[in-house]
């Protein structure tokens, strides 16, 4: 099982650069066309950027209130498998930061796997194609293609995941002890936790910038949880959430459609939350400590690549940068399926939120 593991994150790390990349620059160089989506995308925006900054504060607060530390023979052996941690104790000064956002070559992050300076190069590169607009018209289609293909060979290896879950859940099962069970139950619990306080959240946007009342939201969102949670699909059941905001809140079928689609690409506020959950988690069984600098750091990093890439993508994109070994992903993976469900939830509680604020 464990070269099973071993394979499926080598076959993220290929993929990882590319993705990152051509992700951020592809959604950078699209600037030049917002205004054809014109205000109701400009508030959309807003308020999914607004809810993910809130949601990465929540899963802090969820992780240091509910996560422990803690080491088990699984634990280590996730540890020795990884090259990534060369320090116990992460400090980093804001000139050694500055310095090392910009590469002194283009192919030394792509060597080093050094997200940051590659995300850098990323929004330089998609800004210049925004301005220079029609001129480079053939390069940002180049760039979308790179960016769907990347995503499609992204997607391939995910789709392995009930196997690399199955395997993490026979070797958890093999060599679990009652710490391993209990962490991976406090993750669980921090998760649930993290997902209420984000409908609460949700319910209280409205009650502060919307005209419509928020009972009828808390009121009938509850009854609609389970469609998300037995298919965490939000594309798939767009058509009943859609029918459920037209219906059960009363709000305009053209901006619902508008706002439910635009929602599904890019509001992942819930991944977000659950990114800091496991890098805290990650961070205190590694004994690893994490300055408010570095939460800072990393908070940012995942605010970013959160909007433009699925939730694996961004964890596996800033562990590294608190020397985090990446191998540890593996050790939540057996419960994964549990929390996505609990994500795909929330997530889609935002999206019918947004439905009602932004009108």
């Amino acid at each position: 099982f464990a070269a099973v593991q071993k394979v499926f994150m080598n076959a993220l790390s290929i993929l990882l650069a590319p993705v990152v990349f051509f992700s951020i620059a592809s959604s950078f160089a699209s600037l030049s066309d917002s205004s054809e989506i014109g205000k109701l995308a400009g508030k959309t925006m807003l308020f999914f950027a607004a809810m993910t900054a809130l949601a990465i504060m929540i899963g802090i607060g969820c992780g240091y209130l509910f996560l422990h530390g803690g080491t088990t023979p699984v634990i280590q052996s996730m540890v020795s498998d990884s090259d990534s941690v060369s320090s116990k104790n992460v400090e980093i000064s804001l000139f050694s930061m500055l310095t090392g956002l910009v590469p002194k070559d283009i192919i030394a992050p792509l060597q080093t796997l050094n997200i940051l300076q590659i995300f850098i190069c990323s929004v330089f590169v998609g800004c210049a194609m925004s301005i220079l607009g029609e001129k480079v018209s053939h390069l940002r289609i180049l760039c979308d293609e790179a960016k769907s293909l990347f995503s499609k060979l992204m997607g391939m290896t995910v789709s392995w995941m009930p196997l690399i879950a199955f395997a993490a859940m026979a070797t958890l099962v093999y060599k679990s002890t009652l710490l391993s069970l209990t962490l991976l139950v406090s993750y669980i619990l921090s998760a649930v936790a993290g997902c209420f306080l984000m409908y609460c959240m949700f319910a209280l946007t409205i009650l502060l910038f919307s005209h419509a009342s928020f009972i009828p939201y808390l009121k009938n969102m509850p009854s609609f949880f389970m469609t998300p949670f037995i298919c965490p699909k939000r594309n798939a059941i767009l058509p009943v959430t859609l029918g459920f905001c037209t219906n059960k809140l009363e709000s305009s079928e053209k901006i619902s459609a508008f706002i439910l689609s635009f929602g599904a690409s890019i509001h992942k506020s819930a991944i977000a939350m659950c990114v800091m959950l496991q890098v805290i988690l990650f961070a205190k069984i590694s004994g690893i400590t994490l300055s408010s600098y570095m939460l800072f750091k990393l908070s940012l990093m995942t605010f970013f690549l959160s909007l433009g890439s699925n939730g694996l993508v961004c964890l596996m994109a800033v562990l590294p940068l608190a020397n985090i070994p990446v191998s540890l992903i593996a050790f939540t993976m057996g419960v994964e399926d549990i929390v996505d469900r609990l994500r795909t939830v929330t997530n889609i509680s935002g999206d019918i939120a947004a439905t009602v604020v932004v009108r």
